[in-house]
Parts: C-alpha cells; sequence; structure tokens
C-alpha cells in the first residue's frame, strides 16, 4: 500500500487517530451470495422453482399470466373463475 511506503512506521505500529492506516486495511472479500446466509439463497431458489412450476402448468393449460410467480397464476385462475361466473349469469339471464 502506498501509505505504507510513505510511512513505513505505521506498519507495524498504526496510531490510532491515522486515518491512512485505517482506510489501508480495509478489505473486501467476494463471498458467494453476497453477505446474507446461504439458507436465504436456498429458500429463494426453491421458490422460484415453485413458481417456475406453477407458471409451466398455467401455460400447458392454457393460461397466459402476467408474471412468473405463483400468486400471479392464483389471480390469473381467481379471474378467470369469476369470468365464467359472470358469463354464466349473462347467458342465464338472456334465457
Amino acid at each position: 500500500m502506498k501509505h505504507f511506503e510513505v510511512n513505513p512506521e505505521h506498519a507495524t505500529n498504526p496510531p490510532e487517530d491515522c486515518y491512512g492506516c485505517k482506510i489501508a486495511r480495509v478489505t473486501f472479500g467476494s463471498v458467494p451470495g453476497g453477505t446474507r446466509p446461504g439458507s436465504i439463497g436456498k429458500a429463494k431458489t426453491a421458490q422460484f422453482e415453485k413458481d417456475m412450476n406453477a407458471y409451466s402448468a398455467a401455460r400447458k393449460a392454457g393460461e397466459q399470466p402476467h408474471q412468473v410467480s405463483e400468486k400471479s397464476v392464483k389471480a390469473n385462475r381467481l379471474r378467470q373463475e369469476s369470468l365464467e361466473r359472470a358469463r354464466k349469469k349473462i347467458v342465464q339471464w338472456e334465457d
């Protein structure tokens, strides 16, 4: 580090109030998935798999959910069901 080249005595005995020494000792490590625990990444992956399975099933059934999420698939099914109920009422009313 340039700071320790200019101030070699700080490398072995850094003073408490030296900002350059504090900055020179800052390190950045690479942790897979950031600093979150690994269980969060696994939970997100599991949720993504559930969402993709629900979306794939909906697409095979001919539906087109707005997003790739289980919540969106359920909301789409509720809209379809309420639309079908409304159509039945209209047909009954016309007869």
